[in-house]
Formats: C-alpha cells, structure tokens, sequence
C-alpha cells in the first residue's frame, strides 16, 4: 500500500513539474514575442464599455459564425462612424448578413443591429453605418464628433479601443474589448521615427485630414492592428478621429505593436462631408460636434 502511494505521489510531482517548465518556456517565448499573447489593441489591456458605451464592432454572418471585421463609434441613435474601407468591405457583402454589435465588453454577446445602409467619400477614408433598429441600450451611448476647429496638441495622451487580432502574425480577433494610451505626433515626428525604425520604408502619404499617434514612450509597444480599422481614437471624452486605412496597409510591410506610428483620421477635418451626408440622407447623422472634450487630456511633455 505504501509503495502504491509513493508511486502515486512521484507521479503527481512530475506532472506538477512539467506543468511549471510549460508555464515558464511560454512565459518566455511570449515576452520575445515568439508566441501568441492575450494583449490585442497591441500592449492593451481590457476596457469596459460602460466607460465606452459608444464602441461598436462591425460585423458579419460566414457559414453560420459571426465575425468581426471592424471597429466603429456610435454618433447618434442610428449612426455609427467607421473606416471607409470597411465600408467598400460591406459593400461586397450581402446587407442582411451584417450587423453592427454593441453594449458589452464581449461583441460576440452585445446586442445586435442589422445594418439598414451605408455611405462613404472616395478621398478620404470615412465611411457611415445607419442601423435599422435604434441605439437604446443601457450602454449604447452617442459620443460627440471633433468639431472643425479643434486643436491638436502633439503629446497629447488619448486613448484607442477595439476587438483586433490578438497578434500581427494571427488574423485572430480579441473577443473582449481592449484599449490603450498612445501620444498624438506631429507629422514629421511620425515620419522621423517610421524613418529611424526602419530607413529603407516606403513611407505613405500622412495628408491633412490624417493623423499619426504612437506609444506613450519609447519602451512601450501599444498599437492598433489588423481588424481595429474604424475603430475609434478619443481626447478624453471626444471622438477625434479612428483607424485608418494607413495602419493595415503599411504595417502588412512590419509587425504591429513594434513601436510605430499609427496613421488616423482627423474628424475635424471631415465635419463638412458629413453634413453633406445628413442634408442628403435628410436625418442628423450626428448627434453632436463639439470643439473641447469636456475634461482635458494629459500631455506627455510637460
């Protein structure tokens, strides 16, 4: 009987050990980004959306399985803003397979918007969603538009959100949402660091209704990344602007989360495309524009 529990015991302590070996050779390969992690908006950590309760996922119905393609931000009851390659995406799909989901921190179980029509300019990368049924949720909540004239301040601290890949190597989308900090960059910052980080880059075209953000400091990794395209970026409690299409197209060239730059939006400079968009669609697309966010952002610099 002794001997039986002897070896009974002798089996359990070399589970345990090959347990721990496991658990220190994946701690190791994921610091030297070797192996998939849990952080997705890159170096992100988990958000709630009743903080964010204007964050919507773009998604779609393939082979009975809902997945998400895009992120997008709620700007009035029936309106979302996003990315307008998410939109040319929509396009080529069938419109009663698409949905815009919200009100919880897991897209896969927040309420469900079927997609009524869609809008979306050429020259810039912009693009509207109008659901058929209202945003009425407990946290489904319109967030004010920059208003032309807004200031941009380089340093500035903001804040990305989305449910993007888990990894640049894996088109895996995060099933709760995440977001981090990133500090607003002048152009030529921007282009001096892509520059500096790697010389021989074909640089794209950073025009004026964009704009770039990077991680807080030099020894961070924070990033938006493959699947977080429309995706909102926000100056304390005001939408500025959201993924572009600069981050996917230039970043497919290198990882995400390698401390480069991400290319935006600038919604600001966007206000008078949509309000052609109302007058055309003869409904208020947004619920309010706003100039200041009503608390200030931190700046990096001080």
């Amino acid at each position: 009987m002794k001997i039986n529990c002897l070896i009974i015991l002798s089996v359990i302590l070399t589970l345990i050990n090959a347990v721990l070996v496991v658990f220190i050779v994946l701690n190791v390969l994921s610091k030297d980004n070797c192996f998939i992690t849990s952080e997705r908006i890159i170096g992100g950590t988990t958000r709630s959306v009743r903080n964010y309760p204007f964050v919507a996922a773009v998604t779609e119905i393939v082979s009975d399985n809902i997945l998400v393609f895009c992120g997008s931000s709620i700007v009035s009851t029936h309106w979302v803003i996003t990315a307008g390659h998410c939109v040319e995406l929509l396009e080529e799909k069938e419109i009663d397979r698409l949905w815009i989901i919200a009100n919880s921190n897991w897209w896969i179980n927040g309420t469900r918007h079927e997609v009524d029509k869609y809008d979306r300019y050429e020259s810039i990368d912009i693009g509207l969603i109008r659901v058929v049924n209202p945003f009425t949720a407990h946290n489904e909540k319109p967030i004010p538009v920059a208003q032309s004239g807004y200031i941009y301040r380089p340093s500035t601290i903001v804040k990305i959100l989305g449910w993007g890949v888990l990894s640049s190597d894996y088109d895996i989308p995060s099933d709760e949402l995440r977001g981090a900090e990133l500090r607003l960059l002048t152009h030529d910052d921007c282009r001096n660091i892509i520059e500096a980080l790697k010389p021989d880059l074909d640089l794209p075209n950073i025009t004026d209704k964009e704009f770039c953000a990077g991680p807080v400091n030099i020894t961070a990794f924070q990033d938006s990344c493959y699947r977080d395209s429309g995706g909102p970026i926000v100056d304390g409690d005001l939408l500025i602007g959201f993924v572009a299409r600069g981050p996917t197209k230039f970043k497919t060239r290198f990882k995400c989360g390698k401390g480069y730059p991400g290319i935006y939006v600038a919604l600001w400079r966007c206000n008078e495309w949509i309000q052609e968009m109302e007058k055309h669609h003869n409904e208020k697309i947004v619920e309010s524009f706003q100039l200041t966010p009503n608390w200030i952002s931190p700046s990096f610099w001080k």
